[in-house]
């Protein structure tokens, strides 16, 4: 939900790995945290144009602000460009 990206987001940037907190706040694994190489047509397919133009637009090694598609609310960190 909205408050639990809010919060991952809120840590995340205050230091604390990404994936740790991906699991403790939402339940994901490492490997569901992995989306591989994308083009912003390809990330907009599978989520929606909002999330990849958030995605698109972060620096290299930023997160999002959070973002919300059908599938509920995305926070996306960018590894490398």
């Amino acid at each position: 939900d909205e408050a639990v990206a809010r919060t991952l987001v809120r840590r995340a940037r205050g230091g604390e790995d990404f994936a740790r907190l991906a699991s403790e706040l939402a339940g994901f694994a490492a490997a569901d945290l992995e989306l591989g190489v994308q083009t912003q047509p390809k990330l907009a397919a599978s989520t929606n144009a909002a999330v990849a133009a958030a995605a698109f637009a972060a620096a290299q090694g930023a997160v999002t602000d959070p973002v919300q598609s059908d599938f509920g609310w995305h926070v996306v960190r960018v590894d490398r460009i």
